[in-house]
């Protein structure tokens, strides 16, 4: 018994330690968040390497005022002009490395004459980005924005602003949070034993005590109808967002329409957008509030029929998910071109 109990307590601490050791090439980074007193909104603190081990295998400098990917504000001596780079996750970048990523190939692509500073952040929609702009344009001496919009949803959300800013007590919360304390391999293992691959919806345990109801048991299988995976845009008061966004800012305001297109949906190739009539609606309301409006689709569809997928990563799915070097660097060149024919 007694070396059976020392089998156990060996095989669990040397079992511990491999995964320690070996976690940094498979667990992306977790870390404390700060309050930004700028922005107004929660960033991670700075620090040289933020790892992302899902789509790609990347390493994010975190810069300040939770910038990802750029580790200082200073800008080339070349650079003329301050460029906001708005978004989610897709403009975040995370999944590529630094220089591959969203703000930095656009800059590449103006030869250096423009600085992008990233203020991208997952999750992130409309209502978080209407009420930070106001308060970079007047810290960074911005010239003008460019909203990446991967999801007309994403939009609509502006008219739910304006977004609390964090409380002290929250503040205090997240600067002690789990994350400081506890290795990232463990948090990882203990998210995905209480919820879904969503991160959202909790694991429902194929064991427990008592009964279980059949209802309990998730389904496997996809709705018949596709649409039901995703909710309906229902027509959103479009005219009413773009009004929010254009009235928090005065500077040239640019959207950046670039849907996840093409897509391979159960071995089939989708080309077509499901939300093109919501986004013919949309470019029309922002031309007629000053919004300038690039479309992206054709661009990054014809990158496919060429070999080069705009969207996904060689350990996972071409077409799912999120951009890859290839696709950033069409949006950039797409980004800049409009850009030089605003200020110029």
């Amino acid at each position: 018994m007694r070396s059976l109990l020392v089998t156990w307590i060996a095989g669990a601490i040397t079992g511990t330690l491999l995964i320690a050791i070996t976690s940094p090439i498979f667990v992306r980074s977790y870390q404390p968040l700060q309050a930004d007193s700028i922005r107004g909104v929660w960033t991670l603190a700075p620090s040289p390497s933020y790892r992302w081990r899902s789509e790609g295998y990347a390493n994010t400098t975190i810069g300040p005022h939770g910038m990802p990917g750029r580790a200082s504000l200073e800008s080339s001596s070349k650079a003329s002009d301050r460029i906001a780079l708005w978004g989610d996750s897709q403009a975040e970048g995370v999944c590529v490395h630094d220089p591959d990523k969203l703000f930095a190939k656009c800059e590449q692509a103006s030869s250096g004459s423009m600085a992008f500073l990233p203020f991208a952040r997952s999750g992130e929609d409309a209502a978080d980005w209407v009420t930070q702009i106001p308060s970079v344009e007047e810290a960074f001496q911005i010239d003008a924005h460019v909203v990446l919009l991967t999801e007309l949803s994403d939009l609509a959300a502006a008219i739910q602003a304006p977004v609390d800013p964090p409380s002290e007590a929250d503040t205090a919360a997240a600067r002690s949070a789990i994350a400081a304390h506890v290795p990232a391999f463990i948090i990882q293992g203990a998210r995905h034993l209480l919820y879904e691959a969503d991160n959202t919806t909790r694991r429902q345990w194929r064991f427990g005590l008592g009964r279980v109801e059949s209802s309990r048991i998730p389904s496997r299988h996809p709705p018949d109808n596709p649409s039901e995976s995703s909710p309906s845009l229902d027509r959103k008061p479009w005219r009413e967002a773009l009004n929010v966004l254009r009235q928090s800012s005065e500077l040239p305001v640019i959207l950046l329409y670039a849907p996840q297109l093409p897509q391979v949906v159960d071995g089939n190739l989708i080309r077509e957008d499901p939300t093109a009539d919501e986004f013919e609606i949309v470019q029309s309301f922002a031309t007629e509030l000053g919004i300038h409006v690039i479309d992206a689709r054709e661009a990054l569809i014809a990158s496919a029929d060429h070999g080069q997928w705009p969207h996904g990563f060689h350990n996972g799915q071409f077409g799912v998910g999120h951009l890859n070097a290839r696709g950033n660097d069409i949006l950039a060149r797409l980004t800049v071109d409009v850009i030089q024919s605003i200020i110029e």
